[in-house]
This record gives structure tokens, C-alpha cells and sequence, in this order.
């Protein structure tokens, strides 16, 4: 089941969590995290009264970005990611939902290499599809957009993503955002 995370637990929910499943350079500070409740959405999924995964997402009234998504260390490789996942797309109704994942062709080593791919398996299973209108993306590191719908039309998809990203990221994060769509 999903529920909506209270605000007052965010806090928790970073310290005892985020700060583990995402690496420094993805992820916001504490108090950038905290700053922004008024244009993030933090689901939590439970199954048995546990929770055991949680999702951060920026949402319009057109798309949705999925910033974080990760299950709890000990609920992981049990399908926990795929079931919340399935009933999160349920949730919203056919909303196009945005993502990004880091490129695996740019990885250093083979390790990192086959986690990405990994990475990029597992949502493809979950029918997102890497939008392959962009030609490069990336703030410091490259990645690969993907999304569940094909049919916003690309300036659309660039132009929410900035101005997800604008309203809650600092302006020296922002500079080093680059969006480029192929010709």
C-alpha cells in the first residue's frame, strides 16, 4: 500500500535512509530537501504493516519527475521495487512520469557498468522507455531519461524538467544542467 509520508517525518526519513541509498553527488542536503515540501510529494510503501520502500517526487498538473526511489536495504531483490512501482503507475492514471538514471555508457569499470544497466533493465520491465530524443543530459554525470509516455512532445519534456529542477535546486546546482535535444 502507498501512502503519503507526512512532512514532519521527512527528516527522519533522510537521516535514517536517503543519506545511505544515494551517493553525496545526487543527493540534496538536508535542509535543500527540507526547504522544497511545498513542491515534493514523499510516498512510502508498506506490505504487512512494514514500510519498506519510499519514492520522492516533484509533480505538475502535466508530469511527473521521480527525483529518489529506493527500497530499504533488507527488502531488496524480493520484488518490493516492482510492486510499488506497478501500483504507483495505478495511482496516476496513465501521468506521464519522468526519471533519470545514470548513463551506462559512461560508467568507469564493468561493476558499475552492469549495475547501471541493471538499473536501466529494471524500469524498462516496468514499461519506461529511455527517450532517446535527447542527445545529452547531465549535471555532472551523463544520464538517460526515461519516461512512461512518448508522446509529450520533446520542448515540453525540457522545458518541465527545468522548471522542476528551477524551483527546487540552488542556482550553482542549476548552471551545470544541460539539456540537449537532437536535431
Amino acid at each position: 500500500m502507498i501512502k503519503s509520508l507526512e512532512t514532519e517525518k521527512w527528516k527522519d526519513l533522510y537521516i535514517q535512509h536517503m543519506i545511505k541509498d544515494f551517493p553525496e553527488n545526487e543527493l540534496y542536503t538536508c535542509k535543500q530537501f527540507l526547504r522544497y515540501k511545498d513542491l515534493r510529494k514523499v510516498y512510502c510503501y508498506e506490505e504487512d504493516g512494514e514500510e519498506k520502500a519510499y519514492m520522492v517526487t516533484a509533480e505538475n498538473d502535466k508530469i511527473i519527475f521521480i527525483h529518489y526511489f529506493a527500497v530499504y536495504k533488507q527488502y531488496r531483490k524480493k520484488g518490493v521495487g516492482t510492486r510499488f512501482l506497478k501500483e504507483y503507475i495505478k495511482m496516476v492514471n496513465s501521468k506521464p512520469i519522468l526519471l533519470e538514471i545514470e548513463d551506462p555508457e559512461m560508467s568507469k569499470d564493468k561493476l558499475e557498468y552492469e549495475k547501471r544497466i541493471k538499473r536501466k533493465k529494471f524500469y524498462e520491465r516496468l514499461g519506461f522507455i529511455v527517450d532517446n530524443r535527447i542527445k545529452e543530459y547531465f549535471f555532472y554525470e551523463y544520464y538517460l531519461l526515461l519516461t512512461t509516455n512518448k508522446e509529450i512532445p520533446i520542448e515540453n519534456v525540457r522545458k518541465e524538467i527545468i522548471e522542476m529542477y528551477r524551483s527546487m535546486t540552488p542556482n550553482y546546482v542549476m548552471k551545470n544542467l544541460s539539456i540537449k535535444i537532437k536535431e
